[in-house]
């Protein structure tokens, strides 16, 4: 905790200048560097980033420093289904630390695990699929 000397004043300000550091500014699109809707955002202890890319369906890896993502959950072509290599409005994600990606798959009604390096999801909670 921090206590301020008697007689001073403390003024904290925040930053107002922001940095993009994955998708484009004003463009949307499926291209691997662009995002339509993002949502969910994971930031894993390797400083890798992950972002739910809501109306594309899928999940966007992005290395730190790299603004250029890499599909790790969904087609990256952004086509939406309900079957195990499909996402349906994906909402959050979360990263463990072998790099298995959890994923709120909302326009599904489930929750998807695709382990690492994997092209495909295993439904872990929910339903097997109800694209809406």
């Amino acid at each position: 905790m921090f206590v301020a000397p008697l007689n001073r004043t403390i003024v904290l300000r925040w930053n107002r200048t922001g940095i993009t550091v994955a998708g484009v500014t004003g463009q949307y699109g499926n291209a691997s560097h662009l995002l339509y809707n993002p949502r969910g955002m994971y930031m894993d202890w390797s400083n890798t980033m992950y972002i739910t890319d809501y109306l594309n369906n899928r999940v966007q890896k992005y290395l730190m420093g790299s603004s250029v993502g890499e599909t790790v959950a969904g087609q990256p072509s952004g086509l939406r289904g309900s079957g195990p290599t499909f996402l349906g409005s994906p909402f959050d994600v979360h990263s463990d630390l072998d790099g298995n990606v959890y994923v709120a798959d909302t326009g599904n009604q489930r929750i998807q695990l695709w382990k690492r390096g994997s092209s495909t999801g295993i439904t872990i909670a929910g339903t097997t699929g109800i694209t809406r």
